[in-house]
């Protein structure tokens, strides 16, 4: 059995509706990062470049695009060119399952919309949302009461 390598990956968007936009695509490895960042045509970009390969170890690789077309085009590319030819699976957190998910459906639509081909065929899965849920009880309630055991731990121990 080939062992794969794993790439975490994300995506943030303008919001949940089928007609709002991708702003950010990221793929994560152990040695490195690659960003797809959409500015859609706003300011100078440059600065928040310089700043990325400053202060990122491992690189981050950041390619900057005034569309979400163009940030799709170049997302399809890498991903064509430097994941399909690779032993390699995508890890995400409602990336997709079988009863929906958010990001790989969210990518599908907006590359409908675009009349972009679908990238990732043939590429593994996991996400890791139904995991995290089974083992981890992370609603709201147990959250807060978490985080006042910790306050009142931190003002007791005099930890600051």
């Amino acid at each position: 059995m080939t062992n794969l390598e794993t790439i975490a990956f994300d995506i943030e968007t303008t919001g949940l509706q089928t007609t709002d936009q991708v702003t950010v695509i990221g793929f994560d490895a152990e040695i490195s990062s690659r960003v797809f960042l959409n500015t859609d045509d706003r300011g100078d970009p440059r600065t928040l470049e310089d700043r990325f390969h400053d202060e990122m170890s491992p690189p981050v690789v950041l390619s900057i695009h005034e569309s979400e077309a163009s940030l799709l085009e170049a997302m399809t590319e890498f991903v064509e060119s430097n994941l399909t030819t690779q032993d390699i699976k995508l890890v995400a957190y409602n990336g997709e399952t079988w009863k929906g998910g958010f990001d790989l459906p969210f990518v599908r639509t907006r590359l409908n919309a675009h009349d972009l081909e679908w990238p990732f065929h043939g590429l593994p899965h996991i996400d890791l949302m139904d995991v995290f849920k089974s083992r981890f009880n992370t609603t709201e309630a147990v959250v807060q009461n978490s985080s006042q055991s910790l306050n009142r731990w931190i003002s007791i121990s005099g930890v600051v």
